[in-house]
């Protein structure tokens, strides 16, 4: 055996857990640990294998595990502020972990090269979900729909009313859920200081110029992807039909509904949605109250999108921001 039929194990290892992956996250709504500890054990299987016949080096496992940890780092930090499910956070340290180094050779990060990867993860979500919104807003206008009465719901109070707390009230009162609302924040926190990274360093003026064109950009599409989410992930269940791993969508419009002492019971709800306890919690709640059906959320697989950017990065060996970056400057 030879290296290059050794990463086509490794390579046929991630396809078959990404098919199984995304199969399951889609028609399931959940990633299955037994597929991620099997890949797990398959892969440290492999890496063993490799070492014990000389086709990788004690080094170059040693690079691996360092760049699958900090991975695993950065997914649970990910995991614990909602901006994706455990599942999603365990599929992506898999994936960094049985990658071959090479596929970032472009781009290579010390210790850490699997930022080019995460980076990718986040760009394909973000410019499907951006593709899906434009789509639902050319839709709109060629119903008659002006942009401003496409927008009105979303801004209600700020013509006339532009201070910093209207403004404030009105993002957070609006119905966006979180399921895609992660993907657009995270997307701007990685992705647009890499405009500031990457400019060609002639002075400040460069910087600064590259930091507002990537903001700029950013901001312009997030508008209309809030637009979208708004109207697109929110539906009715009733009380009795609340399951584990949903989301409410309560916002801050119900505050007489859910007073705050009920929402300090409940809790934070993960991005993995409610747990059993939530459910039992919220239905009582609503039955007490004789709410029969409740506003929630669809959650978006997003395991699709992690295959997605371990694609890109297998095809480019390198982010598509500076792929992009190169292609028009």
């Amino acid at each position: 055996m030879n290296l290059i039929i050794f990463n086509v194990f490794l390579l046929a290892l991630i396809a078959g857990i990404g098919v199984a992956v995304v199969v399951e996250d889609i028609s399931r709504k959940r990633i299955p640990n037994s597929i991620i500890m099997s890949g797990l054990v398959v892969g440290l299987v492999l890496y063993a294998i490799g070492l014990s016949i000389g086709v990788v080096t004690m080094s170059y496992v040693g690079q691996i595990v360092v760049n699958a940890g900090i991975a695993l780092c950065v997914s649970y930090l990910f995991w614990t502020i909602n901006f994706w499910p455990a599942g999603d956070a365990k599929l992506f340290t898999l994936f960094v972990f049985l990658l071959p180094l090479h596929y970032y050779w472009k781009n290579y990060l010390p210790f850490f090269p699997a930022i080019t990867f995460l980076v990718n993860v986040f760009v394909c979500a973000y410019v499907m979900l951006a593709a899906f919104s434009l789509a639902y807003l050319v839709g709109q206008l060629r119903r008659g729909v002006t942009v401003k009465g496409y927008f009105g719901l979303m801004f209600p109070s700020v013509p006339g009313r532009f201070s910093v707390a209207s403004i404030i009230r009105t993002f957070k009162s609006a119905n966006f859920g979180k399921a895609s609302m992660r993907i657009l924040l995270l997307t701007g926190f990685v992705c647009v200081p890499l405009f500031i990274v990457g400019s060609d360093g002639k002075g400040m003026i460069d910087v600064v110029r590259s930091a507002l064109s990537g903001m700029l950009v950013w901001v312009s599409f997030s508008l209309v992807i809030r637009k979208y989410i708004a109207d697109n992930e929110a539906y009715t269940k009733n009380t009795d039909e609340i399951q584990t791993g949903e989301f409410p969508l309560i916002t801050l419009r119900e505050a007489e509904t859910f007073p705050k002492e009920f929402m300090k019971e409940l809790g934070s709800i993960k991005a993995d949605g409610l747990d059993e306890e939530q459910v039992d919690l919220l239905q009582a709640f609503l039955t007490s109250k004789g709410i029969t059906s409740i506003v929630m959320q669809r959650n978006m697989p997003f395991s699709p999108w992690i295959v997605a950017g371990l694609l890109m990065t297998m095809l480019f060996n390198d982010s598509i921001i500076q792929v992009i970056r190169n292609v028009f400057l």
